[in-house]
């Protein structure tokens, strides 16, 4: 499938005065983006087809970040440039204690929230004790790669600021090579009923599903308005339903093509001249 024109290779150039850059130890001719079977949590690794890295969350505490990456790395390859801590819930960020562990980092982003977890602020103790930088980013900031971008589009100030850590969660388009991703975190239908009026959001070909397919999540309007070719949901066993059955028929209505990692194990999908193809472990 393919809506957009293929760009050329990209180069990782982050924001503000950081250059992060490293030997590329494995080269490859597509973008790759893995949705990580790490159970019930939310783990992405983006690979650029220069080398760089980009963890999107880690998951929760289970050891299984390690070995999926362990799947998709390079022995040889200890590094990952920019590691993305959407929001600090467990599930989201406690993998990355063992990856602090086990890779060097270039940099961390977040949204400047401290998690109530206890394994937060072992979280926040590493990155300090690595010497790593932590930046914080809110909706209009954009992270540059050369002819890729990441654009954050939300939180705003409000939800920064307000008692419901899910909506907090940093959301952002990643546009490159022809294909648009978004990455949703756990934010509810308040926040998407916003992108939307907003104008926040265009059509996209790979939704990261909020919330792991929860009921409150994944509004009708919100996917009408982004239209995702596919739709993928990092989901594990769990005891809220996720993912739920409204949400599973509003993305069939929407015509979404839905794949689970809890059905189909690590999802992987190159964009590669202009069109995007999918794989699955299982």
């Amino acid at each position: 499938m393919s809506k957009n024109p293929a760009y050329v290779i990209i180069i990782l150039l982050f924001l503000a005065d950081i250059f992060v850059f490293k030997s590329v130890l494995s080269s490859h001719d597509a973008l790759e983006v893995h949705f990580l079977n790490i159970g019930q949590g939310d783990s992405a690794l983006i690979r650029f087809p220069s080398g760089e890295d980009v963890l999107v969350d880690g998951g929760p505490p289970n050891g299984k970040i390690l070995t999926e990456l362990g799947k998709i790395l390079p022995l040889e390859d200890r590094y990952i440039d920019l590691v993305i801590s959407t929001h600090p819930d467990l599930d989201h960020f406690g993998g990355f204690i063992d990856v602090l562990d086990n890779y060097d980092i270039g940099a961390i982003i977040g949204n400047g929230r401290y998690g109530s977890a206890t394994s937060f602020e072992t979280f926040l103790e590493k990155i300090n004790k690595n010497g790593k930088k932590y930046i914080t980013l809110k909706e209009g900031d954009t992270i540059t790669l050369k002819n890729s971008k990441l654009d954050i589009i939300s939180p705003n100030e409000e939800e920064f600021m307000g008692t419901a850590t899910n909506d907090a969660s940093i959301v952002f388009e990643l546009e490159s090579y022809g294909a648009k991703f978004l990455f949703t975190g756990d934010i509810s239908s308040e926040v998407e009923n916003r992108l939307v009026d907003e104008n926040k959001v265009p059509d996209i070909d790979i939704l990261k599903v909020a919330h792991h397919g929860s009921r409150f999540s994944s509004t009708a309007s919100f996917l009408d308005k982004i239209k995702p070719e596919i739709a993928v949901i990092s989901v594990g066993k769990n005891s809220y339903g996720h993912p739920t059955e409204e949400a599973i028929n509003r993305l069939s209505e929407e015509g979404s093509k839905i794949l689970r990692t809890d059905y189909y194990g690590t999802i992987r999908t190159e964009v590669k001249n202009g069109h995007i193809f999918t794989f699955t472990e299982r």
